[in-house]
């Protein structure tokens, strides 16, 4: 048996209340950002020398969370020092939440990867082939 004419708009709008209202309630991606979880250097200490295999007799600091250059991301510094003077440095980033780190390099793909380290060379008194 067909719906009568005159009930199908009312059903129709009716279905668009029901269904209106949830859709409307969904969070937007990219709205406000999310305060950056609170850092647990203890534990966030612990990992490190589980995942870089340190002894105990190795000291570690880690330096506080700052933003980085990938939003989203912080980053902070860990040094490693041994008593024989061996020592080690590196900047890792940390997500939002806290909950994962990410060890690489960062690279900023508008510029030159190498203009740093070439800045630093000098070819004054060296050696050099052709004119």
């Amino acid at each position: 048996m067909p719906f009568p004419k005159p009930l199908f708009p009312a059903l129709l709008f009716a279905c668009a209340v029901l269904v209106a209202p949830p859709s409307f309630a969904q969070s937007r991606a990219g709205g406000r950002a999310q305060a950056a979880a609170p850092v647990d250097k203890q534990a966030l200490e612990d990992y490190i020398r589980y995942l870089y295999l340190w002894p105990p007799e190795v000291k570690i600091e880690i330096g506080d969370p700052k933003p980085s250059p990938i939003q989203g991301l912080r980053e902070f510094t860990v040094k490693a020092s041994a008593s024989s003077g061996a020592s080690f440095q590196q900047t890792l980033l940390l997500s939002a939440d806290g909950r994962r780190i990410i060890r690489g390099e960062v690279f900023d793909l508008s510029g030159n990867p190498f203009q740093e380290t070439a800045s630093k060379l000098s070819l004054r008194g060296h050696p050099s082939l052709g004119p």
